[in-house]
């Protein structure tokens, strides 16, 4: 498909071709517009094999003609072919997968999230649906009443999400069928890591979700783990602030028992950053003062502080 684009310039409207190639679902997401200065613009892709700031049209305000003229890698490039030359930024697209796939898989609901509570959703309204059949904006419309029907038995099956800009996706609420014939019991969650094919490019893992509950209200995927509970195992240590509970992004504040110093460490995907803290108070056994380290290893304990 095509898209025209509107731009604030003398050469006014360029078509943009679906971009990701391959893709049931393309769009103008795979292009950056560029302002090159003096009225000029420029679109590029945001992620190609010829590099990130490769641009493929330019509007040159001094040019008599005030045409968009096309550029590589669309420079010789037929215009049925050029959707294959650009490709969404890494980061940008997640998706998800059904394990061993029903024939027909239902889906009436996708929100996802850029917080591991679910509190912040990623807009729709910024971002394009994916879907390797049937119409995708089913699964995104804020509507169970809605159904998303992919028959997996014809297609490589898929459910998702294309942004403008790259983001975290850190919480999911899913709905689908409460039937087993028609629900996936088992999902991949994917990342778009850019187009090229070097190794970590292409669609990556990011996290799978196994024994999914038949359930008939939505369900909560945390792509991040949380952390166990941070308990310090000396009282010369103390919890002075602590926010977001144990879940991806939380923190906590450990201060000396004399104030002297503190340190904050940070749950990331299940396990507590490290942290180093010196304190003036004197120590059990006659030790002055060291650097702590917080180990975040949970088969070590809950926030262990241990002597370097």
């Amino acid at each position: 498909g095509i898209h025209s684009t509107m731009m604030d310039s003398p050469c006014g409207t360029i078509e943009l071709p679906d971009c990701f190639a391959g893709q049931r679902r393309g769009g103008p997401f795979c292009y950056d517009i560029v302002d090159t200065g003096a009225g000029n613009r420029s679109v590029r892709c945001s992620s190609s094999s010829a590099g990130t700031t490769s641009f493929v049209a330019s509007c040159n305000a001094t040019e008599h003609s005030q045409i968009w003229q096309a550029r590589p890698p669309w420079a010789g490039v037929p215009a049925a072919e050029r959707e294959k030359q650009c490709w969404p930024r890494p980061g940008a697209m997640w998706r998800l997968v059904p394990v061993a796939p029903p024939a027909q898989w239902w889906v009436f609901e996708v929100a996802m999230y850029e917080d591991a509570g679910c509190r912040s959703p990623l807009s729709p309204r910024h971002a394009a649906a994916l879907s390797d059949a049937g119409d995708p904006e089913l699964a995104f419309d804020g509507f169970d009443g809605t159904v998303l029907q992919s028959p997996c038995g014809s297609f490589s099956c898929y459910v998702g999400m294309a942004f403008d800009t790259a983001v975290d996706v850190k919480c999911i609420r899913f709905l689908q069928s409460d039937s087993q014939q028609y629900a996936a019991r088992g999902m991949r969650l994917e990342e778009w890591r850019g187009g090229g094919s070097g190794t970590g490019e292409g669609w990556q893992l990011a996290k799978t979700f196994e024994n999914l509950p038949l359930s008939s209200t939505p369900i909560t995927l945390l792509v991040h783990d949380d952390c166990p509970v941070f308990a310090p195992p000396h009282t010369w240590y103390l919890i002075t602030e602590s926010s977001g509970g144990v879940g991806d992004g939380a923190t906590r504040v450990i201060s000396c028992s004399d104030g002297s110093a503190s340190s904050t460490t940070t749950c990331v995907n299940g396990r507590w950053s490290d942290i180093e803290l010196t304190c003036s108070l004197d120590l059990p056994g006659g030790a002055t003062g060291g650097v702590f380290t917080g180990e975040s290893d949970a088969s070590k304990g809950s926030g262990a502080i241990l002597a370097v």
